[in-house]
């Protein structure tokens, strides 16, 4: 199944996810995914976008006076597809933006949210499941990448990712800017010993 539609409001006009979706596809193929699990993957995908498209209202709760989360009309349809792809209720997606749960000492309290609380659940969520399906394709990745009957094992066999350009420098600089800063000089470092070290111990050799 296609990806689900993005919000077009916040895009240029032309969907560039068009012309790479079969590219896509053959590559979960390529790492192993049967039909069933590829479309289990768009599911998720299409219900982070079904969720990001839905915004949460408003209403007055009635003993307090204040305004509290409401999956109203407008809502709903963006939380029954994305409640349809995840194969859960709609209802329990609604309760998710709408409450949350206070645990005390002695009892757990159902509280309404806020209509900001409820925006942040949602994204919250959004973050969640991409993550969860990210770590579960990586997983999928590795497991191609040391099948057995390929005869690659872990050692002669990596992928790479180094950021060369990442030195930040703002006009206010706090600890994570330290950290990324730390982080990407220990990977330029990691670079030159495994590349250029590497290289050197070649020509050596020959």
């Amino acid at each position: 199944m296609p990806p689900a539609n993005a919000r077009r409001s916040e895009t240029s006009g032309d969907d560039k996810s068009v012309p790479v979706f079969p590219d896509v596809a053959r590559a979960l193929t390529a790492v192993g995914l049967d039909k069933a699990s590829a479309e289990d993957a768009w599911a998720v995908l299409g219900a982070i976008v079904a969720l990001a498209d839905g915004d949460v209202g408003a209403t007055e709760d009635a003993a307090s006076k204040e305004k509290v989360a409401a999956v109203d009309a407008s809502a709903q349809s963006a939380v029954g597809r994305a409640a349809q792809l995840l194969g859960v209720g709609a209802a329990q997606v609604g309760d998710m933006l709408e409450k949350r749960t206070v645990q005390t000492r002695e009892e757990a309290l159902t509280v309404r949210r806020s209509p900001e609380d409820a925006m942040t659940a949602r994204d919250a969520a959004c973050r969640w499941l991409y993550g969860a399906l990210f770590d579960a394709l990586v997983a999928q990745c590795n497991t191609a990448l040391h099948d057995e009957g390929s005869g690659v094992t872990r050692g002669n066999r990596f992928v790479g990712i180094l950021d060369i350009f990442g030195f930040e420098t703002l006009e206010v600089n706090g600890l994570e800017t330290l950290l990324i800063n730390y982080a990407n000089e220990s990977l330029q470092q990691l670079f030159c010993d495994a590349v250029f070290a590497a290289e050197l111990d070649l020509y050596e050799a020959e």
